[in-house]
């Protein structure tokens, strides 16, 4: 991207962010820093209870991974079947045990951290 709309797309960010009343999102996104789980023991927690989770989602074991997580009604769940992300209570009983099912015969599979940020109290982990 050249650096003149890079420069257009920075000066437009916050005035839409104005606009629209995103300050507060836009200013954390800005303050959030990269966080190195081997030294922030919240991002350290946090890696380990989603390795874990990872673990019991591969091997089929719903109940285990649901004790890792937290379903709150902004539980947002990026499917690994494709197509759009799931929310909140579209995760029934039935669902997660059709999610189990799937999984049941799950191989080793390993959580892979490739970056974490964090910003007061939110931290966001993406992993492969």
């Amino acid at each position: 991207m050249s650096t003149s709309r890079r420069s257009l797309l920075a000066a437009t960010a916050p005035a839409f962010a104005t606009a629209a009343g995103l300050e507060p999102v836009l200013a954390a996104a800005h303050a959030a820093v990269p966080a190195d789980p081997r030294t922030d023991p919240v991002v350290r927690d946090l890696t380990e209870r989603a390795t874990q989770a990872h673990i019991a989602l591969m091997r089929g074991d719903v109940a285990r991974y649901r004790a890792f997580i937290t379903q709150t009604d902004d539980f947002t769940l990026m499917s690994p079947f494709g197509g759009e992300p799931t929310r909140g209570t579209a995760y029934t009983s039935e669902r997660w045990a059709s999610i189990g099912r799937f999984f049941r015969n799950g191989r080793e599979s390993s959580f892979e951290l490739v970056e974490a940020y964090r910003s007061g109290d939110m931290v966001v982990l993406a992993d492969h």
